[in-house]
């Protein structure tokens, strides 16, 4: 596990976290009555790997359009059994967030943000207490307006 985050410590300072990793503090910031196993008993806590995965799926489908091939590729990287068509942005982002979704169901992450609590209610408060972070989310390869952050939240409510 050290081993693990070392690794993701160096390619974060190579190359930076944009959308997933933005996204995050407003889950856990805003989460109201979630307890995990293994953590302190009676107290709410998402653990920020959780809070960045969840918002996996939705991000990469919302982003692919901006590069295709590095979405596809980046699925193949992580064992998606798939063959995109060069250049189609959908099939791309679907092989990308299909492949991590397989991946969180294999870890046992929860299902999406209405695991943790969530509804389309907490979109907005969800997308004002992401937008303090643009320091990671300009770092996105496209722009993001409020309306994509509501967006982005509400189509990680559910995977499965």
């Amino acid at each position: 596990m050290m081993h693990a985050a070392m690794l993701a410590g160096i390619a974060f300072n190579s190359a930076g976290c944009h959308l997933p990793h933005g996204l995050s503090y407003a889950v856990s910031g805003l989460v109201k009555d979630f307890h995990l196993e293994g953590y302190p008993p009676g107290k709410t806590l998402v653990p920020h790997g959780m809070a960045v995965v969840l918002n996996n799926p939705s991000v990469w489908r919302y982003t692919a359009p901006c590069s295709p091939q590095r979405h596809a590729h980046a699925a193949q990287s992580l064992g998606a059994d798939t063959d995109v068509r060069p250049g189609d942005a959908e099939e791309a982002g679907d092989a990308l967030a299909g492949r991590v979704i397989e991946l969180m169901r294999a870890a046992g992450i929860p299902n999406g943000l209405s695991a943790l609590g969530f509804s389309e209610d907490d979109v907005d408060a969800l997308a004002a207490g992401a937008e303090p972070q643009w320091r990671v989310i300009r770092n996105a390869p496209k722009d993001v307006s409020r309306d994509d952050l509501k967006s982005l939240f509400g189509g990680a409510m559910r995977y499965w």
